[in-house]
């Protein structure tokens, strides 16, 4: 446990030390230009990481990382660095993970070849990093993924692709090259923002000198590669790109290449990619650092030239919202991006070839061939059944950036919203507690439709099972013994379908639920044989509380599911080898009236050593249900109370259809006294958890003084986090989520 907390502390520790070392070679923050000034409209999708130098700062320059640095630890860190340093001696320190940290960040942040590349990746990576690819994504993986299926197809035939002959290799390359003909080779590029794009340009021009030296000592048989080189510099830009095109294959060469394994194949291989090119570009243009993949490296040099993402009408929620220049992330993903991605038929359509595939590789088995029919039949139903609640995906736009009190995000999602309601305030908020750690609460609108559909294709699966497993069982006993087993299960899945259907939905259906997490509870000590604490230990609490329309119906369901549950116990017992003792029962659940309602638990031995009120149970009200390990933690959840939501989230009386809240502060309070707990029991018996060396200098010697003022510094840094807030509703046919990451610096003491 000692070993444990230091280790836990002196990493923390060093990270904020090494952080502190950099803060004095980073520049103040300069308004410059971003990715948005140039990716095109009509990029598939779109990802960029911003404005890292302030988010730092931001860090760096309050008063909870002061005080930090001003804690015992961090000043005998700093000390001990600059002594290793002018000594060059570290064992001096003897055995340590600081020394090993400090030693190691000595031969490289802090060597002189660490200091000349640190101001290149600070130059590199300290702005903003992106990526997009343009719209010809969308079309050529569709191209791929027409082109697999093609084979796949053939692979189906039966004919093993080791076995086949070239003739039918020929075959299949021509049916790929065909759906690859109309499919252009992808823009994918790849980018940071520079303040001093100059110093980049000199290291280009180095990578140009080397390149014409590689090049001019090549064979003569590669001077394909000196035709697909090329520099392209200009007022904008400085690139250096290869262009790769069929032309400059050496066909001829390669068709009498023993070593080429497809050598005989070289006609089919360049029609495949007859037309095609690909370029890789590398350089700068203006302040942008790009690495690029694409037909040429035309699109290069025109960015920023034509229509631009920012203009497009799914990017106006962004502009209307918040400045480019104060993002700190964005990403997009275009309708046909989406769409591509969410291939629901294409996914099922898969899995069935799949299936089938498995199915005829184990031979011919009787009735293999009626079972892959229904299967086929079977797969159009389910691809139209699914449609009906898969929501059709669409596009989705998010994005963050700064403001007074942390960071704020908006995600707009296009899709379809066939599961959540809006309509009305999330009343379940006003039973999570007054001050839950984590919460997340949704009202559906569509489970009783979502769970017939489910039924229905259980029961298919119990029909195929029913008719097609007996047929594949060859020793008649056991395909009769299945066969028994089925008819006795039927009634029992037929009782639990009705159970759900008739009972289960409909007192929940349209309902509100929450999942969440509190420390409420607090005691002493949570087991006979735990030492109590000094001060009051906060249990995790988990629970789930869901909306009732009908609190009859969930007993009946409820009494329902335990004689089903009986019943196949009693069917599993009767099977021949079941060695399942007659003393194995299932009970039925305790039950008694308390404050909020009716609760139903099972109680737990007191030979467990475990509180009373630690016992797994539902609490059934009249108008909610809650599920929860304590029965203090439910009989709260019963009562309703109006908790102290920050940012978009403080306002439960809005219409919602989901919502999520995490509190830090209550976290790491409670992990802090768990943390002070472990602390207490370590002295009792006996052990510190100082830090001495036993080494020449006592540099990086920690009292335990010391390591608790600086454990105190490092949770107040991480309290500077207080909380997480999403709300979620639908604005002009999006369902938007709005979100706050709020951040509270401590006062100057």
């Amino acid at each position: 446990m000692r070993i444990w907390f230091q280790l836990g502390l002196h990493l923390i520790l060093a990270v904020m030390f090494s952080v502190s070392v950099l803060t004095a070679q980073l520049n103040a923050q300069e308004t410059r230009p971003t990715s948005l000034d140039i990716v095109p409209q009509g990029a598939a999708f779109y990802w960029a990481s911003m404005n890292h130098q302030a988010q730092y700062e931001a860090i760096v320059d309050s008063n909870a990382y002061a005080r930090l640095m001003d804690t015992p630890v961090a000043k005998k860190m700093r000390r001990a660095y600059r002594k290793g340093r002018r000594r060059g001696d570290w064992d001096q320190f003897g055995r340590n993970p600081f020394r090993e940290y400090l030693e190691g960040y000595s031969q490289t942040i802090g060597s002189a070849q660490g200091k000349i590349v640190l101001p290149f990746v600070k130059q590199i990576f300290g702005n903003e990093v992106f990526v997009y690819a343009d719209d010809d994504w969308n079309t050529a993986t569709d191209a791929v993924g027409r082109a697999y299926a093609r084979v796949f197809e053939e692979v189906l035939k039966g004919t093993d692709p080791a076995e086949m002959e070239p003739e039918e290799i020929r075959r299949i390359l021509r049916l790929v090259a065909d759906e690859l003909k109309d499919a252009n080779t992808p823009t994918i590029v790849m980018g940071t923002v520079l303040d001093e794009p100059k110093q980049i340009k000199g290291l280009l021009q180095m990578a140009e000198d080397g390149i014409d030296q590689m090049i001019g000592r090549m064979p003569p048989e590669m001077d394909a590669l000196e035709d697909a080189y090329d520099v392209i510099e200009d007022d904008e830009s400085y690139l250096i790109t290869f262009e790769f095109t069929a032309d400059l294959i050496p066909w001829d060469m390669l068709a009498g290449d023993p070593g080429f394994a497809f050598a005989e194949f070289t006609d089919e291989i360049q029609a495949l990619i007859e037309n095609k090119s690909v370029a890789l570009t590398f350089g700068i243009k203006n302040q942008y650092l790009l690495l690029s993949v694409g037909p040429s490296a035309d699109h290069i040099v025109s960015l920023g030239k034509g229509p631009l993402l920012i203009d497009h009408e799914k990017l106006a929620p962004l502009k209307q919202t918040v400045a480019p220049t104060s993002l700190t992330s964005v990403s997009y993903a275009s309708d046909a991006f989406m769409k591509r991605n969410s291939n629901l038929d294409g996914l099922i359509d898969y899995a069935t070839t799949m299936l089938e595939l498995g199915m005829r590789s184990g031979g011919g088995q009787p009735g293999i061939d009626d079972l892959l029919g229904d299967l086929r039949t079977d797969s159009a139903e389910l691809k139209s059944d699914l449609r009906s609640v898969v929501p059709a995906p669409g596009a989705i736009l998010s994005f963050s950036f700064m403001n007074s009190e942390g960071l704020e995000s908006f995600k707009y999602n296009w899709s379809e919203n066939k599961h959540l309601d809006d309509s009305k305030p999330l009343t379940v908020l006003q039973h999570v507690g007054a001050r839950p750690a984590l919460v997340v609460a949704a009202r559906d609108k569509g489970s009783a439709e979502q769970y017939e559909l489910l039924a229905k294709w259980c029961r298919k699966i119990v029909g195929y099972l029913d008719t097609y497993v007996p047929r594949f069982i060859e020793d008649e006993n056991d395909a009769a013994l299945f066969e028994d087993l089925m008819s006795d299960l039927t009634p029992v899945l037929e009782k639990l379908d009705t159970a759900t259907s008739e009972n289960l939905m409909p007192a929940i259906a349209n309902s509100q639920f929450a999942l969440l997490v509190d420390f409420a509870v607090e005691k002493p000590s949570w087991h006979a044989e735990m030492p109590e604490s000094e001060h009051p230990l906060p249990l995790p609490a988990l629970a789930m509380v869901v909306q009732v329309n009908d609190a009859d119906k969930i007993k009946r369901a409820g009494s329902l599911y335990f004689e089903s549950a009986k019943e196949i116990l009693e069917i599993i017992r009767a099977l021949p080898d079941a060695e399942i003792p007659e003393e194995f029962q299932i009970p039925d659940p305790q039950f008694r009236q308390v404050a909020g309602g009716e609760m139903f638990y099972y109680p737990i031995p007191s030979e467990a050593g475990l509180p009373s009120s630690l016992i797994p149970h539902v609490l059934l009200g009249n108008d909610w249900l809650v599920l929860s390990y304590s029965t203090d933690q439910s009989q709260w959840l019963m009562n309703a109370t109006s908790p102290e939501f920050l940012g978009p989230l403080s306002d439960t009386g809005r219409p919602l259809m989901a919502a999520a809240y995490y509190d830090n502060v209550e976290t790491m309070d409670a992990v802090f006294n768990w943390a002070k707990y472990a602390h207490q029991l370590a002295r009792e018996e006996g052990h510190s958890i100082a830090l001495n060396n036993e080494a020449e200098s006592d540099g990086l010697d920690f009292s335990e003084d010391e390591l608790i003022e600086s454990a105190h510094a490092v949770f107040d840094l991480l309290k500077c986090f207080r909380a997480y807030s999403s709300a979620s509703y639908m604005k002009d046919g999006a369902q938007v989520t709005h979100a706050q990451c709020i951040f509270r610096d401590i006062s100057e003491e």
